[in-house]
């Protein structure tokens, strides 16, 4: 019994900090050849298969630049249905997946971030974009994509319900 307690903990505390996006950043981001760093990366764990990662990313300007001129095309992703890159403001047909996103409960690291990201959608030159399934109106996985074009940072974020 102990052993298993153990392992528990072992993977939990390996489980708090997350790469779950490197592998795939490239292409949401559309350039292979883009170099960025993460400066953040939370995850919590709320049991049976549910829960919430945030990572954030600090992107190069002159990528942004580019970027901005003319976003790139976010890529389909296997049993995903897929809501491209688009400005701020979010189209209203989307929101219960915003509001799986932004309203979940979680640690006040987590809340913190999700304020954050809350007050970065409201301004104006800021990009969005998500995966989904099964459905737009009943979500229950998203990994949803925040482009901060001020602050260079890219906020990628995994709900599970």
């Amino acid at each position: 019994m102990r052993n298993i307690i153990y392992t528990i903990g072992i993977f939990l505390t390996f489980s708090c900090n997350t790469n779950l996006f490197d592998n795939d950043l490239k292409k949401i981001l559309g350039n292979p050849d883009i170099s960025y760093s993460k400066e953040n990366s939370i995850s919590e764990f709320a049991g049976f298969g549910e829960g919430y990662t945030i990572e954030i990313y600090i992107l190069p300007k002159n990528y942004l630049k580019r970027f901005d001129k003319r976003p790139y095309k976010l890529p389909p992703k296997k049993g995903w249905k897929t809501k491209g890159w688009s400005k701020t403001t979010i189209d209203s047909s989307y929101n219960e997946i915003i509001y799986m996103v932004l309203n979940y409960k979680g640690n006040a690291r987590i809340s913190s971030f999700i304020k954050d990201i809350k007050e970065i959608l409201n301004k104006k030159d800021t990009y969005y974009a998500f995966y989904y399934k099964p459905d737009k109106t009943t979500p229950t996985h998203v990994n949803f994509f925040v482009l901060d074009m001020e602050k260079q940072k890219l906020y990628a974020i995994d709900v599970v319900y």
